[in-house]
């Protein structure tokens, strides 16, 4: 069992206040297992992590280059650097140093985020060039197709989305959200077997609002309005600060005929402001809903 003294005790401690928003509980945690462990990574990993949540990047991009400075063969502390230039939208800074990261041991997310910014910053050709190497220098690497289909769905693309879920789903028949995204690219095309694809994910995350929110998408595709609006319901009745989810409900609620719900349902996403980009859409939709 972990012992009070342990540094991995006091960094689970500290995930535990992080989990609460605690940040003073967690730094407090933190700082103790510094004091037992000053060079351990893990603990460089969480003084990161709770500069980050503090909003401290000078003091994030300190441990970064600390640990740098310390294991310059490995990638941690270049992809905790490109992860803060990242968050301050300096793309040119962070691919530099993402391109170092991915060179090195144990890149972890470096991959899809170097591509990511490759792709942000309208360098589409390196994106591609980048994508391509690393494919096929690393052919088990999953985690990075399933970033690639993410990309493509998001750009729009969703016969190219849905193609890379598939060789997801093949190597990794329980990867939950290449089932889930799968489904929502064969929606987007309303092909036939999104809801038996979205059961798959469903199945294995039965309580999962983005689950709920794409057997939803798969249903209506389908045509089965009144199921899909109950599972919409479910979704975000689990996670009512994700205005998407609350977005696709007011949309369930305007095709069944239900104005008032669906005005009820925009008027708490108009009240969301700036924090929700896709204002454009509620104001039409409102119009919808008043007519």
């Amino acid at each position: 069992a972990l012992v009070p003294t342990s540094p991995l005790a006091q960094l689970r401690l500290a995930d535990a206040h992080a989990a609460l928003n605690d940040r003073a509980g967690a730094a407090a945690a933190v700082k103790r297992a510094g004091e037992l462990a000053p060079d351990a990574l893990a603990v460089q990993q969480a003084r990161f992590n709770l500069a980050k949540m503090e909003d401290k990047p000078e003091q994030a991009l300190a441990v970064a280059r600390k640990v740098q400075a310390k294991s310059p063969t490995e990638a941690a502390g270049f992809a905790m650097e490109g992860e803060i230039e990242l968050r301050r939208k300096n793309l040119d800074a962070a691919i530099v140093v993402l391109r170092k990261a991915v060179a090195l041991k144990q890149p972890g997310e470096s991959p899809q985020r170097l591509h990511g910014a490759l792709v942000s910053s309208k360098k589409i050709a390196e994106a591609d060039k980048f994508a391509d190497e690393w494919r096929k220098g690393h052919p088990d690497d999953a985690l990075f197709v399933l970033h690639l289909g993410d990309m493509a769905l998001a750009s729009g693309d969703a016969p190219k989305a849905e193609g890379l879920y598939r060789e997801v789903v093949v190597r990794n028949p329980d990867n939950v959200p290449a089932h889930n995204n799968l489904a929502y690219a064969m929606a987007m095309q309303k092909k036939a077997g999104a809801v038996a694809e979205a059961e798959q994910a469903l199945k294995r995350a039965p309580k999962a609002p983005e689950v709920l929110d794409t057997m939803a998408f798969a249903l209506a595709s389908e045509g089965q309005l009144p199921k899909a609006l109950e599972l919409q319901l479910q979704a975000v009745a689990l996670a009512p600060e994700i205005h998407v989810f609350r977005l696709q409900l007011a949309r369930f609620h305007l095709q069944s005929g239900d104005k008032a719900s669906a005005r009820t349902e925009l008027a708490r996403l108009a009240k969301a402001g700036a924090a929700f980009s896709r204002q454009a859409e509620v104001a039409e939709l409102a119009k919808q809903a008043a007519e």
